[in-house]
């Protein structure tokens, strides 16, 4: 029996669990590739530790009244498995006034997702933290595995208050470091 027959008939037992008989194979028709294949194990789509997210608050600053508009941009996700965005928007107090999911099918190029809040327009003045965090579903875990998280701050100011000068342009400027 050559190298190939034998191989089989140790992946039978394995896979049956008990012994088999030896398989009389007719050798000129057994077709094996030249060399066995290689499941790719890292890389994008193949490694988390390739994956990145990065969120937007879509700007500085908020007029009071405004509704939040947001993005998540994602690259390298776990390829063909299923993804999970969970999404907050946080007062300076670090409580939540707004959240959300996505969900979608992971693929090695970038994803775009905009994300939008109707609750910022009632929220008052203040600081404010766009916050969130990507997962993918492990079916051999049996759970959801983190991909990374992210966050950028925002703040609520209202510009449209006068500054007891009824004439003229109203100005503000905000900076981060």
């Amino acid at each position: 029996m050559n190298h190939a027959a034998r191989a089989l008939v140790l992946t039978l037992v394995l896979i049956l669990g008990q012994a088999v008989a030896p398989l009389a194979l007719d050798q000129d028709r057994l077709m094996l590739p030249s060399a066995p294949a290689v499941m790719q194990s890292s890389g994008c789509g193949y490694s988390a530790s390739n994956a990145s997210l990065m969120l937007s608050a879509g700007g500085s600053a908020y007029n009071v009244g405004d509704n939040f508009s947001g993005s998540a941009s994602t690259s390298c996700g776990m390829l063909n498995e299923t993804m999970n965005l969970e999404w907050l928007i946080l007062d300076s107090n670090y409580s939540s006034i707004d959240s959300g999911s996505l969900n979608w099918t992971g693929a090695t190029t970038y994803t775009h997702h905009n994300i939008t809040s109707t609750a910022l327009a009632s929220a008052g003045v203040g600081s404010y933290t766009f916050y969130a965090e990507w997962f993918w579903w492990n079916g051999s875990a049996g759970s959801w595995r983190s991909l990374g998280t992210d966050s950028s701050s925002f703040a609520v100011v209202n510009i449209t208050g006068g500054g007891g000068n009824s004439s003229g342009t109203n100005c503000a400027v905000y900076a981060w470091s």
